[in-house]
């Protein structure tokens, strides 16, 4: 119980508590895009939490050292947050379904309110593509606390800055379900992390494609 606790708690810090709606693009709403200018989102990177065994037993202190840790570890290893490969391949879409035209500005954010953040927006685009990774962490198989698995999910708003109001929203969630053949800790962190950043960037590819057919259809 003690385990389930530190791992929901560190769960609700990683998620920051950003709403998750899903709103499909209207049609009706396309001169919002076609033809007008689209930017990105900047925002600090988020926490990144290791779980493991051993600090799962501390309760809320374990978890504040999965965090720690988790940060240190991309730090060292530079590994990047995925949400900027999300966001560049949505903007890639709206310029070449949608007619939009992409900008080289970018807009640095932080909080959820959508008034705020067409505002910080407004004279460098007229649509602004705000994606946020809700969670990426690295946690243990309860089964077999030897094997670790990757864990990401990621949030994209896609914003009518004059209008301030969002034209299309998705989410998406990856978590690795292959216990024969997940990696250890140790592997997941050697040679500069790669296998976590395969991994990673494996993932936000798959939710640049589901949230473009969700958000799009």
């Amino acid at each position: 119980m003690k385990k389930l606790v530190a791992l929901l708690c560190v769960t609700s810090i990683l998620s920051a508590c950003v709403s998750t709606n899903k709103i499909a693009f209207d049609s009706k709403n396309l001169s919002s895009i076609q033809g007008q200018t689209v930017t990105t989102s900047v925002r600090v990177k988020p926490d990144f939490a290791a779980f493991t065994p051993g600090k799962a037993l501390f309760g809320a202190i374990g978890a504040s050292l999965m965090v720690s840790e988790g940060n240190a570890l991309v730090q060292q290893h530079n590994v990047m947050d995925p949400s900027a490969e999300v966001a560049s391949d949505l903007v890639q879409f709206l310029t070449r379904s949608k007619g939009a035209i992409a900008t080289s500005a970018s807009v640095q954010l932080k909080g959820n309110d959508v008034a705020e953040l067409a505002t910080a927006a407004q004279g460098k685009a007229k649509v602004l593509v705000d994606v946020q990774t809700v969670n990426w962490s690295v946690a243990y198989y309860p089964t077999a606390w030897t094997s670790y698995r990757v864990i990401y999910s990621v949030k994209a708003s896609i914003i009518d800055v004059d209008k301030k109001t969002i034209l299309s929203e998705g989410f998406c969630a990856k978590v690795q379900d292959d216990k024969a053949n997940a990696p250890s800790y140790d592997d997941l962190f050697a040679n500069q992390a790669a296998i976590l950043k395969l991994t990673l960037n494996k993932y936000a590819k798959e939710c640049s494609q589901q949230l473009i057919a969700e958000m799009f259809p």
